[in-house]
């Protein structure tokens, strides 16, 4: 189960499952309390712990809803990708 949010996408498979998470959030601009609210029901219908990952461009409104919510930063998760050349 998916449903969108502030321009990114909240999901849930299963108790325990690595999937329940959101991401991709404020990337499109400010994110209201209310998206806020609605992400933090979305996952305790479901007795389930609310977990983001957070794009170092996500709009600032993102992060300060979220503390205000009680967030807390855990780690920082980083890709790093290159070009392969042909035959690499």
């Amino acid at each position: 189960m998916s449903e969108e949010i502030a321009g990114g996408w909240m999901c849930f498979s299963e108790v325990g499952s690595w999937t329940n998470q959101a991401c991709g959030l404020g990337l499109d601009g400010p994110v209201s309390a209310e998206d806020l609210d609605r992400l933090v029901a979305f996952y305790a219908e479901r007795g389930v712990e609310p977990k983001l990952e957070l794009a170092p461009f996500a709009h600032g409104t993102l992060v300060a809803g979220l503390a205000e919510r009680g967030f807390q930063l855990r780690d920082f998760e980083n890709v790093m990708a290159r070009a392969l050349p042909a035959g690499e």
